[in-house]
């Protein structure tokens, strides 16, 4: 019995050693981590709206997005497919002298594949080419209170009452279907960890806005939408047989 293990343990020893060595493996990784960026969305028919209501205009600089993904080299072709996700929020808030408190969020998620063509630079630097193709949401979240906001009996009297009121919390949001071409360059920095940035540009369609009541929302800027620069660097973790 002890023989036949031992004779067991070389046959998969020697089998699984030229298999390491075969074209198959050579040309194969799998891999995976977390990504950060930056986006930059058409909003400047936004921040003229922003400017009229008396609040600041959001930045033209792009926002901080987060995520992750994974992905896989397609044996004995050039060709990279993978899954992610990312996505960003930012504020911009104001304090009247009336004391009202005005405040709009900005926010994107989205998720969809990525197809990128290697073209191997040497042993641990890579070029690609491809384009991600995506969907997600693109909202914007109106606030404004005064000081009485809180008020649960003040909430419902208001209702009651179907009075003005200075307080308002509104979510606006639009399904989009995007694509976004990219160029990346990524870096076998050992033998498990793979680092990777990518340049690109988004264009999306969308079917039009909708309240939170799912209520369709008529007049929307067509120019409000999340499509631009798109710039994000990853760090993954992984198996890399070159």
């Amino acid at each position: 019995m002890k023989i036949k293990n031992v004779l067991y343990i070389l046959i998969m020893s020697f089998c699984l050693s030229n298999i390491a060595n075969a074209q198959f493996i050579n040309k194969f990784s799998v891999f995976g981590g977390f990504m950060t960026g930056s986006y930059m969305p058409k909003i400047s028919e936004l921040n003229k709206q922003l400017v009229q209501a008396g609040l600041p205009e959001f930045p033209a600089s792009g926002y901080f997005a987060f995520g992750g993904g994974g992905y896989i080299d397609i044996p004995k072709t050039t060709f990279r497919v993978g899954g992610f996700g990312t996505g960003y929020s930012k504020s911009v808030s104001t304090i009247t002298p009336a004391n009202v408190t005005k405040k709009v969020d900005l926010e994107m998620g989205m998720g969809g594949l990525s197809i990128e063509y290697v073209q191997p630079l040497s042993k641990s630097i890579d070029l690609t080419f491809g384009t991600n193709i995506t969907t997600g949401v693109f909202s914007m979240n109106v606030f404004q209170y005064n000081s009485q906001f809180g008020s649960y009996t003040n909430f419902w009297n208001e209702i009651t009452n179907s009075s003005s009121s200075q307080n308002i919390s509104q979510k606006f949001n639009q399904r989009f279907y995007s694509a976004e071409p990219k160029v990346g360059i990524g870096a076998l920095l050992n033998s498990f960890l793979y680092v990777k940035a990518n340049v690109g540009y988004m264009f999306s369609a969308n079917g039009g806005w909708k309240a939170e009541n799912g209520v369709e929302l008529t007049g929307v800027p067509s120019d409000i939408k999340p499509d631009g620069l798109a710039i994000d660097l990853s760090l993954n973790v992984g198996l890399f047989f070159k």
